[in-house]
């Protein structure tokens, strides 16, 4: 849906990997004898095999969400000292300390 969005042709003998981000397919030229029409690069990523995640005890799987789940939370600020109200004048040093020697 996106390439017909996009209105992109397909270069002959290029890579039929389509880049959604750019909107363009790849810009390199396809290997000799790959079956699938991919450079080198793509055809690296798409042969990778993704990891399997072990069951817990409880038979669910591990979490493999990327996406934070404390987004409702309202962000922490650091207090700005200089806003902080009821500021004392400074005591009368010779009231303090009677014996400066």
């Amino acid at each position: 849906a996106a390439v017909l969005q996009a209105g992109v042709e397909l270069r002959e003998g290029g890579c039929k990997f389509f880049i959604r981000r750019r909107r363009r397919y790849c810009t390199s030229m396809a290997q000799v004898g790959n079956p699938d029409g991919l450079c080198s690069e793509h055809a690296e990523e798409t042969a990778r095999v993704t990891p399997s995640f072990p069951e817990l005890p409880g038979g669910s799987e591990v979490a493999t969400s990327k996406h934070k789940k404390n987004m409702g939370r309202t962000p922490k600020h650091m207090l700005n000292p200089f806003r902080c109200p009821g500021q004392t004048a400074a005591p009368a040093w010779s009231a303090v300390y009677s014996d400066l020697s």
